[in-house]
């Protein structure tokens, strides 16, 4: 079960990395910089988040990699705090959809979105069995 653990952590790193990656460009943005690589394409939508939604944006990536670390070093309270990044994951999205969001993302890069929420609700499930399972020591 261990070497599960692995794999979902290192499957949850990779979605907080790349959610971190833009939401840092949202700040940087909000800030007055203008990296050189920023898509003109997501420029409404940079324009249109709010300080309140950017920060959760970046706390719940953090999350993620918290619940990473704690999934592998198979620590209580990784299910919980894995909940509340996805929830604030989704919310971020949620608070993100409108008229900028369609007009930066074509519709397969919006059913992607959906499919990579539907993937994060199964590593969610996944994080629950694994934390029922009883642990051995050394186990692999």
């Amino acid at each position: 079960m261990r070497t599960w653990r692995w794999v979902i952590a290192l499957l949850i790193v990779l979605n907080a990395l790349s959610g971190a990656v833009p939401a840092i460009d949202a700040a940087a943005f909000k800030l007055g910089h203008h990296p050189a690589s920023l898509d003109l394409h997501v420029l409404p939508l940079l324009q249109s988040l709010t300080w309140p939604v950017v920060v959760l944006w970046l706390a719940s990536m953090g999350l993620f990699l918290v619940s990473a670390g704690l999934l592998v070093a198979i620590r209580g309270g990784a299910l919980a705090v894995y909940a509340l990044a996805f929830a604030g994951d989704l919310s971020v999205f949620l608070m993100m959809q409108g008229r900028a969001y369609d007009a930066a993302f074509n519709r397969g890069e919006r059913t992607t979105s959906c499919i990579v929420f539907v993937l994060l609700v199964v590593m969610g499930g996944a994080i629950w069995y694994l934390d029922r399972q009883p642990s051995r020591a050394g186990a692999r």
